[in-house]
């Protein structure tokens, strides 16, 4: 398919000498990575050179923007609906590894249960304090107790125990 290309006016400025082809402009010559794109820089426009040359209907390889380092937006894209945009950025994750690695994995939506983590797994139900003034040792700890189980808070290690020695039996 012929691409439909159309020229619009640069006006130069920010002390920018170039434009890369693949860079995506409004009707005023002005960059437009946004809703307001009106086509894509066909090729390198160099100062003084004002008259641009875009495509406005038919295909864009992305490549050529990304080799210019230019990554076109989703907003642009949908701007420039006439254009198709062809040779997407490759992955370097195969299907297969996705698959592995999301396996198991918790979306931010999943809600919490005591049984099945979400974002973070439901703790068991603790009994609110009945002391006026502050919690008992009992409902401080049994409020740890159903945090650890839930795995929201880490057991502490066992304190070690001191090594105890023997006496040495004297001799009389």
């Amino acid at each position: 398919m012929a691409n439909t290309t159309t020229t619009v006016t640069v006006t130069w400025g920010n002390s920018r000498s170039v434009l890369y082809a693949g860079t995506p402009l409004d009707a005023y010559g002005n960059i437009a990575n946004n809703s307001s794109a009106y086509g894509i820089l066909q090729s390198d426009l160099h100062l003084p050179d004002r008259t641009a040359t875009v495509i406005t209907a038919g295909e864009w390889d992305e490549e050529i923007s990304r080799q210019n380092g230019i990554v076109i937006s989703d907003e642009c894209k949908a701007a420039l609906s006439g254009i198709t945009f062809t040779n997407k950025e490759k992955s370097f994750v195969s299907e297969i590894d996705l698959g592995k690695a999301l396996k198991g994995y918790v979306k931010t939506t999943d809600t919490a249960t005591k049984s099945a983590a979400g974002v973070v797994k439901m703790a068991e139900a603790v009994a609110d304090s009945e002391e006026q003034s502050s919690p008992t040792t009992a409902e401080f700890n049994s409020l740890l107790a159903a945090l650890r189980t839930a795995g929201t808070l880490e057991t502490p290690a066992e304190p070690e125990e001191p090594e105890t020695t023997e006496p040495e039996p004297q001799e009389p």
